[in-house]
C-alpha cells in the first residue's frame, strides 16, 4: 500500500511492507521529500505583429522571436490574438511556432509547437493552448523527436503562411501574443 501526504514542498510517500495484525501497519521506509530537485519552469511572453513579417512580396514569412538557453525544453505554448490579421484578398492566415530550421509545411504535429489561425477576431475563448508532447522532427538524425539543445541555445521561429491573392506586404493589421514555457533539463 502507498499513502501520500502533501507537505509544503512536495509529496511525502509512505510505503507499507507488512501487516502485523488486522488493524495495525508497520511503516518500514519513508521516502525523503525532494526539495530543490524539481525542474524550474520559466514563461516568456512575446508580442508578434504583422509588421514583423514585412517587407515580403511572398505568401510565406519567417521570423526568429525567442532564443532559449541551452539545457531547456519547451513544455507549453499558448497563443492569443490581440488584433485579427487582415488584408484584402487573404483567405487564410496561420502562424506556426517551431524550432528554427524545422518549419512545418501543414497543420499536423510534425515539427511545430503550436499553430494559430490569425484571421480570427479576438474573444475570451479564442487562441491555442498546447502542452507539448513529443513532436516528430523529420530531419533529425538518431532520436527523431524535437528537444531543444542541451549544448547550445535553441531559437524559436514563427512562420506566417497566407493564401489568397494578396502577399504579406498587403497585410494592414494583426497582432498576437505567444507564451512559451520552458523547463530546465540539465
Amino acid at each position: 500500500m502507498n499513502f501520500g501526504l502533501w507537505v509544503s514542498s512536495g509529496l511525502l510517500k509512505f510505503q507499507v511492507f507488512e501487516i502485523q495484525n488486522k488493524n495495525s501497519y508497520t511503516c518500514k521506509k519513508v521516502m525523503q521529500v525532494l526539495t530543490g530537485q524539481y525542474p524550474s519552469l520559466y514563461t516568456h511572453k512575446v508580442a508578434i505583429d504583422y509588421t514583423d513579417f514585412q517587407p515580403s512580396a511572398l505568401k510565406y514569412g519567417l521570423i526568429d522571436f525567442l532564443t532559449i538557453p541551452k539545457g531547456f525544453q519547451v513544455v507549453f505554448v499558448q497563443t492569443k490574438n490581440i488584433t485579427a490579421f487582415s488584408a484584402v484578398g487573404v483567405s487564410t492566415a496561420f502562424i506556426r511556432v517551431h524550432q528554427k530550421g524545422f518549419a512545418p509545411t501543414s497543420d499536423n504535429a510534425t515539427g511545430q509547437f503550436a499553430v494559430a489561425n490569425v484571421l480570427v477576431s479576438p474573444s475570451s475563448t479564442q487562441g491555442s493552448n498546447f502542452w507539448q508532447t513529443l513532436r516528430r522532427n523529420p530531419l533529425a538524425v538518431g532520436n527523431p523527436f524535437i528537444i531543444c539543445s542541451y549544448d547550445t541555445p535553441t531559437t524559436l521561429q514563427a512562420s506566417l503562411n497566407i493564401t489568397g491573392t494578396s502577399s504579406i506586404n498587403d497585410l494592414t493589421a494583426g497582432k498576437l501574443w505567444v507564451w512559451v514555457t520552458v523547463m530546465r533539463v540539465s
